[in-house]
C-alpha cells in the first residue's frame, strides 16, 4: 500500500479557488522541526510565519498573495485548555475568507 505524501494530497487544493481549505496541523514538542517542515513546502521566502502566543486572532496584514504560498501559525493557544500548540492552525468550525471574520 502506498500512502500519498502531503504534497500529493494536501497542497493541490490550493491550485484553484475554493471557499474552504483543509488545514495541516502539526503538533509536537518544542524545537522538533514543525516550522522547518512547514516552510519546506514553499520555501522560507514564500512562507508567512505568524506568532500567535500573544493574540487570539492572527494579524494577516503582512500577507501578500503574490509573495506568500504558505502561512504558518506558531504557538496557537489550545482550544482544550492551557498551553500552546506549536505550529498548529487551531480548530475551525466555520469557514472564512482571508481578511473576513468567520462571524460575518
Amino acid at each position: 500500500m502506498v500512502i500519498p505524501t502531503i504534497k500529493e494530497q494536501w497542497l493541490p487544493q490550493y491550485s484553484h479557488m475554493q471557499t474552504c481549505f483543509k488545514l495541516l496541523v502539526l503538533d509536537g514538542e518544542a524545537r522538533s522541526g514543525k516550522r522547518v517542515f512547514a516552510e519546506h513546502f514553499a520555501g522560507r521566502e514564500r512562507t508567512l510565519t505568524l506568532n500567535m502566543s500573544a493574540t487570539k486572532h492572527p494579524d494577516l496584514s503582512s500577507f501578500q498573495r503574490q509573495q506568500h504560498d504558505v502561512i504558518v501559525f506558531l504557538r496557537v493557544p489550545r482550544a482544550d485548555g492551557p498551553g500552546l500548540h506549536e505550529g498548529a492552525a487551531g480548530p475551525m468550525t466555520t469557514c472564512a475568507m482571508l481578511g473576513q471574520s468567520a462571524t460575518q
